[in-house]
């Protein structure tokens, strides 16, 4: 069971890349307090908390992260038993603006499961099913992940951590829960040396989601 024995247990969440083409060949994360860089600044810069008040999330975004792209989309295609009304706002970035290393952020709001209610952890596995079949990755290992944010809200989600089938190229993906809310934040590196990377741990545990 991906998410402990309380499977419908309400929470919050964040994380990154789904419904996004995988990179030509898979295309890190920060310090806390690094002021944001100006928008027009593309190359490296220090680590910096990045906020979406429209994905309801902030994040660490790595050093190499100046530039982020910003896309919005929903309907019926999307996956896990979704309705026109599902929202899918994604965040991502290619290290350095480099093809094969990066990070992104999804956020999926109004998400429905079959019978009509909220999501659950089915339709948080199939987000996460989702990318690891788009980027052609082979699971290595899988955890369930929870946490306490101030004002009640609390995480509950699946980590799974995933390689090339031939290659180094490694692949970081952990997806989330809240009532209605469902959040995909992953990291890629086709050069692998992901996991024990300082900056994409921190852009995973650095995560804090919005209130609405």
């Amino acid at each position: 069971m991906l998410f402990g024995p309380k499977n419908r247990t309400r929470a919050v969440v964040v994380a990154g890349v789904i419904l996004l083409a995988p990179p030509a060949a898979y295309s890190q994360a920060p310090t806390p307090g690094a002021p944001s860089p100006p928008k027009n600044y593309t190359e490296q810069v220090e680590p910096y908390l990045y906020t979406s008040n429209l994905g309801l999330f902030q994040v660490m975004m790595p050093g190499g992260c100046a530039q982020v792209r910003k896309r919005e989309k929903g309907g019926p295609d999307s996956p896990g038993g979704s309705v026109e009304s599902v929202t899918i706002r994604m965040v991502t970035c290619d290290y350095n603006q480099e093809k094969g290393r990066g990070v992104a952020v999804t956020s999926v709001f109004n998400m429905k499961n079959p019978e009509g209610g909220d999501p659950g952890p089915d339709e948080v596995l199939q987000w996460v099913t989702n990318s690891l079949q788009q980027f052609g990755v082979v699971v290595r290992k899988q955890t369930s992940v929870s946490k306490d944010f101030p004002g009640g809200l609390r995480v509950e989600g699946v980590d799974v951590r995933a390689v090339q089938e031939k290659g180094k190229g490694e692949f970081w993906i952990r997806g989330l829960l809240s009532g209605s809310d469902i959040f995909i934040l992953a990291a890629w590196d086709i050069d692998g040396n992901l996991w024990d990377n300082a900056e994409y741990q921190q852009f995973f545990n650095s995560f804090t989601p919005l209130a609405r």
